[in-house]
């Protein structure tokens, strides 16, 4: 059960990214803000930007959750996002890694997926 609802989650990311990467108002945002993790074990540090944007003259803010970086982002700094036009608190970044990640969690999610089924079929 635990692993339909993970397939479920990963499935609905990619969804939501490839709609708003096709229908979304492409924009740029700053970053408004960078909050980090503690040293893990290897005394790695992550950053993690808080993204500010602007549309219809409000003010809008966002965390990418899958977007830490071993790099310090630079505050202030130019981001492109997209965010949904109805809902615009709704936003990812539109970077390669973003993109990158969509895929891999797609893909993971098929191969789960897969394993599911066949599995399904295995026991019958």
């Amino acid at each position: 059960m635990a692993s339909r609802l993970v397939v479920f989650n990963v499935a609905k990311d990619a969804i939501k990214f490839f709609k708003l990467h096709k229908h979304g108002v492409h924009a740029v945002g700053k970053i408004a803000e960078v909050r980090k993790t503690p040293k893990d074990l290897d005394g790695v540090t992550l950053y993690y930007p808080v993204i500010e944007y602007y549309y219809n003259n409000q003010i809008f803010h966002f965390a990418p959750i899958d977007e830490g970086t071993r790099g310090k982002p630079q505050l202030g700094g130019q981001v492109k996002i997209i965010h949904d036009q109805i809902n615009p608190e709704r936003a990812i970044l539109n970077s390669n890694q973003a993109k990158f990640f969509i895929c891999f969690k797609s893909f993971f999610a098929l191969a789960l997926l897969s394993g599911l089924v066949g599995g399904f079929f295995l026991v019958i």
